[in-house]
């Protein structure tokens, strides 16, 4: 596993696939972000995003999370919840 610094982001992406769609092809998501240290866990702000989505039905997203925001080091467990509105 790569060891990160406090001064350093880590940055995430991931692909949310055929996400329901309007009439327009717009789609409207709650993005939740969790972190967990042990059995600490640790919320980050939701993210709501209201795209087009194309023909292959797919949406990439992403996220920073400066390292220097988080209580203390370890290994954390990451958990990305989408729902679709």
């Amino acid at each position: 596993l790569k060891e990160y610094t406090k001064e350093e982001s880590l940055n995430i992406f991931y692909y949310i696939y055929n996400p329901a769609v309007d009439e327009n092809q717009n789609c409207s998501l709650m993005i939740e972000l969790e972190l967990q240290l042990e059995e600490k866990k640790f919320n980050l702000n939701p993210q709501k995003r209201q795209k087009k989505v194309g023909e292959e039905r797919a949406i990439l997203e992403g996220y920073q999370i400066p390292l220097s925001a988080l209580p203390e080091s370890g290994e954390y467990l990451l958990r990305v919840k989408v729902t679709d509105e």
